[in-house]
């Protein structure tokens, strides 16, 4: 038998309190932080810019906690397809922020597939503040 992934089970209790009235596509996110765990779970909007990420949900939720160093990120998306469950381009963004390049970043689907990644991987050229200077 094998053995449940935690994360993976964490991330599927919280991706049903998804808002998600429009796209039913369901994302939950678990952020590993200098502050501990913080999540989040997208939520739509009909105006659909208004519209939060998973991901930018949990980093909302570390900052306002007064932390912002994360260490990793696991993400579940409403899908069995492959590959499919990365962050979008502005959720990479927002992660290069608060996460260095190596940062693992793994996802899931709903099968429970795993996917691991870095965040350099998914954002190879990223705009940060040396580019400001």
């Amino acid at each position: 038998m094998k053995e449940k992934d935690i994360y993976f089970q964490k991330l599927n209790e919280l991706i049903s309190n998804a808002y998600v009235p429009y796209s039913n596509f369901r994302v939950s996110c678990l952020l590993l932080t200098d502050g501990g765990w913080f999540a989040g779970v997208n939520i739509e909007n009909s105006a659909y810019s208004p519209t939060i990420c998973a991901e930018r949900s949990a980093v909302s939720s570390m900052i306002t906690s007064g932390f912002k160093q994360i260490f990793k990120v696991y993400i579940l998306t409403d899908t069995i397809v492959k590959d499919i469950g990365t962050p979008c381009g502005v959720c990479r963004q927002v992660l290069s922020e608060f996460a260095k390049p190596e940062t693992p970043i793994i996802t899931y689907n709903l099968k429970g597939e795993k996917f691991f990644y870095t965040l350099e991987q998914l954002l190879p050229f990223a705009f940060n503040k040396d580019a400001l200077k």
